[in-house]
């Protein structure tokens, strides 16, 4: 099908009145839509004809929506306050081309994708959704289709009174601190924030234990939270006072023939295996002056100590399970 649009000039002589008699070349421009062979098919509708029409679409043959696991964005309360979220769906067996999403509505619900391109590794799909702010209290099944799918999915949404609004309180750290440390908190995303502290933004940051409370107003509902901040007497080291001096602990596995941890660092452990001879297998260990006993990986005839080959170092031969490799509590530091 061919689509050819030709321009045809001509100069026409005649009297324009303009004020007077003049004469006036005048020119007229007139347009001739010419389609080849468009009507050569009988059953082609010449009453819906459009440019738009004779375009090349980019057909999405099928896919298929995945409706074990749908994630929904966001939370819906009866305030009667427009409030929007996503529906967030795996997909899987794509063509790829373009295509739509509907989303029924119904129950205050609606939503969808005018138009979206979707690509063969393409996983999921994330669908807009808005809530009028208007339907009780309840769960309510959307469904959502699409032309191109090979299935609908059956999606459940809950509408809950604004007295179950609870903003949520992040945290950038853990909220147990040492001295020195700071945490910033932040509240869930809202129009309005009104802190214990009396601060009113999102985020505050603080370096002092206490239980901060904030007042959130979002989607026509206000709520409150709190969160308790505490420090761990644990990690503040004492400072020492006087003359510093030499190393105060000065760790060595010694020299000689193979031994245990404890024989060779008297108070250190270990939870790995001690290996009393031969190779150093998953899971054990040995203090011993010649590494290559545990094999090839291994293969070091000295320590970095400064003792030659009589000096010993530990050798473990880790495997899958988590282990500790070497304690030694320490006392006396001040």
């Amino acid at each position: 099908m061919q689509l050819t649009i030709t321009h045809y000039f001509s100069h026409l002589s005649g009297k324009i009145l303009r004020g007077g008699n003049h004469k006036n070349n005048l020119l007229i421009c007139f347009f001739l839509l010419s389609i080849t062979s468009l009507f050569a098919n009988p059953s082609f509708d010449k009453k819906n004809l459009s440019l738009d029409s004779l375009a090349s679409k980019n057909a999405l043959t099928s896919f298929t929506f995945d409706c074990t696991a749908p994630t929904i964005t966001g939370y819906f309360y009866l305030s009667g306050v427009t409030q929007t979220g996503y529906i967030t769906l795996k997909i899987g067996s794509i063509t790829s081309g373009t295509t739509s999403i509907v989303v029924t509505t119904a129950n205050g619900f609606s939503g969808g994708i005018a138009s979206t391109s979707l690509a063969t590794n393409q996983t999921s799909i994330q669908i807009p959704i808005s809530f009028n702010g208007l339907s009780p209290v309840g769960t309510y099944n959307l469904t959502v289709s699409s032309p191109n799918a090979t299935n609908n999915c059956s999606v459940q949404m809950t509408v809950s009174p604004c007295s179950a609004y609870k903003p949520a309180i992040n945290t950038n750290v853990p909220p147990i601190l040492c001295t020195g440390d700071s945490i910033t908190l932040t509240a869930a995303s809202g129009i309005r924030y009104t802190w214990s502290t009396g601060e009113t933004t999102a985020s505050i940051k603080k370096n002092k234990a206490g239980t901060y409370s904030v007042t959130v107003t979002a989607n026509g509902c206000t709520g409150s939270n709190s969160q308790i901040v505490s420090f761990n007497s644990n990690c503040e080291a004492g400072m020492c006072t006087g003359v510093l001096s030499p190393n105060l602990y000065n760790i060595t596995f010694g020299v000689g023939a193979r031994t245990t941890l404890p024989n060779a660092v008297s108070g250190a452990t270990t939870t790995h295996v001690y290996s009393p001879t031969g190779g150093i297998i998953d899971g054990q260990y040995a203090v011993t002056n010649n590494a290559s006993e545990a094999g090839g990986w291994a293969a070091i005839t000295s320590d970095h100590s400064g003792d030659g080959t009589q000096g010993r170092l530990m050798v473990i031969n880790a495997d899958n399970t988590p282990k500790e490799c070497f304690r030694l509590p320490v006392s006396g530091l001040c």
